[in-house]
Parts: structure tokens; sequence; C-alpha cells
């Protein structure tokens, strides 16, 4: 299986996160991303290439 710690596991999760908001109806959401690594930034870079408006 694939390690949850990679940047490709922390896209696709954020990228699931992003769906759900989109499909509620939503425009804006909170979100905080809590330890070092490079699956932070693969959810980063998710979260702003999505045009979704979230607060950090």
């Amino acid at each position: 299986g694939t390690r949850r710690g990679t940047p490709f596991a922390a896209q696709t999760a954020a990228g699931n996160a992003i769906r759900a908001v989109v499909d509620q109806g939503m425009q804006r959401a909170e979100v905080m991303i809590k330890g070092p690594g490079l699956g932070r930034d693969g959810a980063l870079r998710a979260i702003r290439r999505s045009g979704i408006l979230f607060r950090f």
C-alpha cells in the first residue's frame, strides 16, 4: 500500500477534502495543517491550486 506521509497521499487527501467542500456548495473553508514535511507541502499545493478560498 501507499505510505501516508508522502506528497502524493497528501495531495489525494486534500483533493478529497476539496471535493467534499465543493459538493456541499461551500465557497470558503478553514484549514488546519499540522506537522512538518513533504506531505504538508503537497497538501498546501493541492489546496492553493483548487481555487477555493481557504483560511489557514
